[in-house]
């Protein structure tokens, strides 16, 4: 479940991104560690301090100011949005609830984290390439990559490998 999570958040993301701008997800996505809190209060009783809930106002308001001139509301991206606040808030307190349970998966690094995480994630996008048809467009792109758009693929997959040991980091 937790690669299905992975893959359902990134999708989510990605058709969010369709119908409205980087401030409005921006926005949205800061109100998911409210939610996350909360949820993470009554499923792992965690205790909340104030400080933690002043701390989290404060970063939801200064995502508002940022994006309150350039914020975009469209009904299907607000669904989207909220989809995959909705996988994000799941997906993190599923994966700290399998770490707090199971030692193997607790004491694994953050490169092991990641490495499985993405490499369970692969079916699933697979199965989401195989949805839109972009297999049949992959031979297609790949004639016409240019050596920018190679770089730029993997500068993005470093950027990506980043991100993610540094999540599982923050996780442990």
């Amino acid at each position: 479940p937790i690669a299905f999570l992975f893959t359902f958040m990134m999708y989510s993301s990605m058709k969010g991104f369709v119908y409205v701008n980087v401030a409005t997800v921006l926005i949205f996505r800061n109100v998911g560690a409210l939610a996350t809190t909360c949820v993470e209060y009554f499923v792992r009783n965690i205790p909340v301090t104030a400080e933690i809930i002043l701390s989290e106002f404060v970063i939801v308001t200064g995502a508002v100011i940022y994006g309150w001139n350039s914020a975009a509301f469209n009904w299907w991206g607000f669904f989207w949005i909220i989809v995959n606040v909705g996988a994000q808030v799941t997906y993190g307190v599923f994966l700290k609830k399998q770490m707090d349970a199971n030692q193997h998966i607790k004491e694994m690094n953050k490169y092991t984290m990641s490495m499985y995480n993405n490499m369970l994630a692969l079916p699933f996008i697979f199965l989401m390439m195989l949805g839109h048809n972009e297999l049949g467009q992959l031979s297609e792109v790949l004639q016409e990559l240019t050596m920018g758009g190679l770089t730029a693929i993997l500068v993005t997959c470093v950027l990506g490998f980043m991100i993610s040991t540094s999540g599982f980091a923050l996780q442990q």
